[in-house]
């Protein structure tokens, strides 16, 4: 009982916290079991997020701050990885682990962020509800939205969703009450942690306030408002040290500079199906990412299959939110109905989607939760209130629905009807009706599902709604009676001079200290308030707005004095008296259990004839249903969703074996001065090996490294995949092993530069026979426009027979290379072998790779140009035997440096271009901050001082 009190009475943050982390444990823990305790999703989820984890807290943890040697080519860590974790609080949780239990802390570190996401939507939503079971069911609501489904591939979503219910309940403290700091904390976390969502948030928040303005929610104070603007400035800065390099080398980046193509795009889809798609992902839940189904059949460059398009509420759906629709369009607009409308069209119009996206024409949704957050609200709200018009909103979800289902599943029969021979097999399934969808069997079993909850939520509002508020109509009228009854024994024993204790001991109203049930105070102020005509009746606007208050008719009648209201926290609220106004505690809304009998009670804080009744059980056992329910929903779409995307994942033994612990399984010799390539690109074996590689998944690497690989006509978007033909490339990128996980030997037997080596659990392992260590030298030097006119399949050739420089520099590398025109050289796949040995020849006889640097010794039988295949970037600086050099670009993207004759001793190191620039910003802006809260403190407590002068003046007076 006492666990129960303090945790679901006083701590309802913390209730919703475990209720949530709780849920999304029971998601997890099969898919842990199965695999030995971590959690194994699909896709980006098991080759990026996992390795991404161990990779960056081993680096940190070996000092390895501000370059990565084993991501792609090598990467600028601060840029590379603020992106996806390097600035998250949850990411930082992990370095008090080894990277070895990295792996096992991402599911409860999901567990976590679902939780903070649950408790912060909750004292969102919370503040605009009278029953506290649908704030419960609205934080719900939001950590186990669609969206947050769908992204489980993507790790790093959930910590802004985590974050941003925060963002409003501090900016709401900020503008409402002049609360001041927590505001700019949020800000600074949100800016810490990921650049890409931060432009999305700052835009929403904005729009939020306006709206809220417009909706007459929220009164202009220039006061606050400065407050917002200083705040949300200092978090910036304050962040400055991840933003400042992130944004510089940032600068250049091709997809961070996408914009539209032309007008037409700005306002319409190319594609007619992404209307369909868009509206799907609000109503049906999410599809596995990469595998969609509906409106599958066609063209698939349509198919937006990474966006995050899910914005469904579990168990609702779209109902919660188009009932409050409808009903706020039979009276005035709010705030609220406004911001789900803009959201909405926001959504179907690309160029109004861009604006939390900084107007790039990439579509993607990932602005989403935001608008989940108050779609979660707009539910909530809908069932606390009496007035909701659920019959509109069930009837628009069965119409929209159907409307998007029918034609996809009625597809397959009008296809089969055309042509016969349309009927198409399915594994497991036999003949099928196989339409726009891709898969019938999973199509269906969602529309089923759809119904499953629309049928549930017609009896959650439709049959069980209406009881609960008979239940509370029957409670006004109770406490009417009981307020007449506890009169009248108080007046009686005042006549009898009786005290509290013996009234109590009578059966009058008890002694004991009560709470507060359906928001009906517990005292009044002292006064005379009419016994014989007392009736009290809960107003129904009080309960839609959430602020339940009492009116009491006036009466001739005699009544008792009563005394003055005790107040909790000197905070205090107005009962509303037709005649008089009385001062009485805040609603609460308590449900510690009661030891009377039956289902009423009477409550007594002290004092005389206070007794009144309640009805506590039915508004506690339908709120405890409707999130029962909702968290029953949720529960069963993620247990299916998780188990969908953990069929399509690597099997545990395989993925354990060849993947996650593959630095312990796969050993290979002679790695020191070299990389090795996992042929298609795009499974990060490098980054699992903590190994320099050549391919890569991942979506932001130097520009430079773009740049090399748009040369050759080869394009790099989110992976790095080198087609085998490139041959000669890879000898000039030290690339010494190529392995095969698809055993596609026919694709590289005939390759005459690689050489078979055998197998390493699921691989097959190529040596390249035509290997160059990294750091040699060229006898030859040709311009960058000589290089630009030859066809792209003799590019990588020429770069093995001749350094590329730009022309403006040819003149001066004519005096330690050969500059005759590139004809007169030999370039072809004929030519490889003995360029790559002139070039072997002349390598580094040692090398190591450093944190953040890399030393090689070279010895030099003329002072020449010594070539280094590592991208260039403005933060490295060479030194040869200590002595600073000057660094060249040459060969497109790479770096060489001038080495005099003999043996030496050339070092690269490397700071993030921008890190010492924004640390000395964090640093100034945290320091104005600081100021800037105790400055603040010292007035207010000034003021209450002032205060407390003036109240004590008056007293003296009255004296």
């Amino acid at each position: 009982m006492l666990l129960k009190k303090r945790f679901f009475g006083k701590h309802d943050g913390l209730t919703v916290f475990l209720l949530a982390a709780g849920l999304a444990l029971s998601v997890f823990l099969p898919v842990m079991i199965m695999t030995g305790g971590y959690q194994l999703f699909f896709g980006d989820f098991q080759l990026q997020q996992i390795p991404f984890y161990s990779e960056i807290n081993r680096a940190i943890h070996s000092g390895e701050f501000f370059w990565n040697w084993n991501t792609d080519m090598g990467v600028n860590t601060v840029s590379s990885y603020s992106f996806y974790l390097l600035g998250s609080p949850f990411f930082l949780i992990t370095l008090l682990f080894p990277h070895t239990w990295t792996v096992y802390l991402i599911a409860p570190l999901y567990c976590l962020k679902i939780g903070l996401a649950a408790m912060g939507a909750f004292f969102v939503i919370r503040k605009r509800v009278s029953n506290k079971y649908f704030a419960y069911t609205g934080g719900i609501l939001y950590a186990f939205s669609g969206f947050q489904m769908f992204n489980l591939v993507f790790n790093h979503f959930h910590d802004v969703v985590a974050i941003f219910p925060f963002v409003i309940l501090a900016f709401d403290a900020c503008v409402e009450e002049g609360k001041r700091g927590w505001f700019g904390i949020t800000v600074f976390l949100t800016a810490l942690y990921s650049y890409f969502f931060l432009p999305g948030v700052a835009a929403f928040v904005i729009i939020y306030y306006i709206l809220r303005l417009i909706g007459k929610d929220l009164k202009f104070s220039l006061k606050n408002f400065g407050r917002v603007a200083l705040e949300s400035v200092l978090g910036v800065a304050a962040a400055a040290v991840i933003l400042v390099p992130t944004l510089v080398a940032l600068a250049d980046f091709p997809r961070a500079n996408e914009a539209f193509s032309n007008s037409y795009y700005m306002w319409f889809f190319s594609a007619t199906k992404r209307y369909f798609e868009i509206a799907r992902g609000m109503i049906f839940p999410p599809e596995i990412p990469g595998d969609l189904n509906f409106f599958h059949r066609g063209s698939d460059s349509w198919i937006p299959n990474w966006t995050s398009t899910s914005a469904r509420l579990p168990l609702f759906s779209v109902t919660g939110v188009w009932a409050y629709l409808r009903t706020k369009k039979e009276k005035k607009r709010d705030w609220l109905s406004m911001l789900l409308v803009l959201c909405c069209v926001c959504s179907f119009v690309p160029l109004f989607n861009a604006v939390f996206l900084l107007f790039k024409s990439n579509y993607y949704t990932r602005w989403w939760y935001m608008a989940i957050l108050f779609m979660a609200m707009a539910t909530a709200i809908a069932l606390d209130r009496r007035d909701t018009n659920w019959k509109a909103g069930i009837k628009g979800t069965i119409i929209a629905s159907a409307a998007l289902a029918l034609p996809v599943g009625l597809s397959g029969v009008v296809w089969v009807l055309i042509n016969p021979a349309n009927l198409e097999k399915v594994d497991g399934i036999g003949d099928v009706f196989k339409g726009l969808e891709q898969y019938p069997d999973r199509f269906w079993l969602y529309v089923f599902f759809l119904a499953l909850c629309i049928a549930m939520v017609i009896l959650v509002t439709r049959v069980m709604r209406p009881m609960y508020f008979r239940d509370l109509d029957s409670d006004a009228a109770g406490t009417s009676a009981a307020f007449e009854i506890g009169a009248k024994k108080t007046e009686k024993a005042e006549a009898e001079g009786k005290n509290a204790a013996a009234l109590a001991a009578e059966g009058g109203a008890p002694s004991d200290e009560g709470a507060v049930e359906d928001g009906l105070p517990s005292e009044t102020e002292g006064g005379k308030i009419p016994a014989a005509s007392l009736d009290l009746r809960l107003r129904n606007d009080a309960l839609t707005e959430g602020e339940p208050s009492l009116s009491l008719p006036p009466s001739s009648s005699a009544s008792p004095q009563t005394p003055p209201p005790s107040s909790e926290g000197g905070k205090t609220d107005a009962l509303q008296i037709e005649g008089g106004t009385s001062e009485a505690a805040p609603p609460r809304d308590d449900s510690a259990d009661s030891e009377a009998s039956g289902r009423r009670r009477f409550f007594r804080r002290g004092g005389k004839g206070q007794g009144f009744i309640v009805r506590w059980s039915s508004k506690k056992r339908y709120g405890i249903a409707v999130l029962a329910l909702t968290c029953l929903f949720a529960f069963l779409a993620w247990t299916f969703y998780e188990q969908m995307g953990y069929s399509k994942a690597f099997s545990p033994d395989f993925y354990e074996k060849n993947y996650l612990y593959s630095y312990e399984n796969i050993k290979l010799e002679g790695m020191e001065n070299s990389r090795l390539e996992n042929y298609d690109g795009v499974r990060n074996l490098s980054i699992f090996m903590h190994t320099p590689g050549l391919s890569s998944f991942h979506s932001v690497v130097p520009t430079s490294t773009i740049d090399f690989y748009d040369s050759l006509g080869i394009k790099r978007d989110v992976a790095t995949a080198v087609p085998i033909e490139h041959g000669a490339l890879r000898s000039l990128l030290s690339v010494r092993y190529l392995l095969d996980d698809d055993k596609q030997r026919s694709l590289f037997e005939d390759r005459g530069w690689l050489t078979y080596v055998g197998e390493i659990g699921a691989f097959d392992v190529w040596e390249n026979n035509q290997f160059i260590p990294m750091g040699f030298c060229y006898d030859n030097a040709i311009p960058r426009s000589d290089y630009d006119a030859l066809n792209n399949e003799s590019k990588s050739h020429i770069m093995l027979a001749a350094m590329v420089v730009d022309d403006d520099r040819i003149d001066y590398f004519s005096r330690f290379m050969n500059t005759a025109p590139f004809y007169t050289l030999q370039y072809s796949e004929l030519s490889h072998a003995a360029n790559a040995e002139k070039r072997r020849a002349t390598a580094s006889k040692s090398w190591e790779f450093g944190k953040n640097s890399f030393t090689s010794v070279i010895d030099m039988e003329r002072e020449n140009y010594v070539f280094y295949s590592i991208p260039y970037d403005a933060g490295w600086t060479a030194y040869v035997d200590g002595v600073e050099a000057e660094i060249e670009r040459v060969n497109v993207s790479f770096m060489a440096v001038l080495v005099g004759e003999g043996e030496h001793t050339v070092e690269f190191k490397y700071v993030s271009p921008g890190v010492v620039t924004g640390a000395k910003v964090s640093a100034a802006a945290a320091g104005v901050f600081i100021v800037y809260l105790a400055a603040d403190a010292l007035l207010s407590r000034r003021r209450r001082r002032r205060n407390g002068r003036e109240d004590a003046r008056v007293r003296v007076t009255a004296l």
